[in-house]
């Protein structure tokens, strides 16, 4: 089996990138899941308005995903890198 790619979503991925919002926020969430709000800030990465997700799989079979926002601390100008979230499907864990 080939190694795995990483490719950067798009708004065909939303519905498995929900999917695994929902395995992720199972295991790690801490406040009550709103899938609208996750949606809006998906949006922000389909709309290349500062986010980006990358993928790993097809847009029927996602395993894995990351989610990083250029973004700023509160009290300066200078952007970073933010990672949002980085997240592999319990299935997939102990593939290449």
């Amino acid at each position: 089996m080939p190694d795995e790619v990483v490719r950067i979503a798009t708004r065909d991925d939303e519905s498995q990138i929900i999917d695994l919002l929902h395995v992720m926020h199972f295991e790690n969430g801490m406040m009550p899941l709103d899938e609208q709000c996750a949606r809006e800030f998906f949006a922000r990465a389909f709309d290349r308005k500062g986010g980006i997700i990358g993928v790993i799989g097809d847009s029927k079979d996602i395993k894995a995903a990351i989610y990083l926002l250029l973004t700023r601390f509160w009290y300066t100008n200078a952007m970073h890198i933010e990672e949002c979230f980085n997240f592999v499907r319990p299935d997939s864990r102990k593939n290449k």
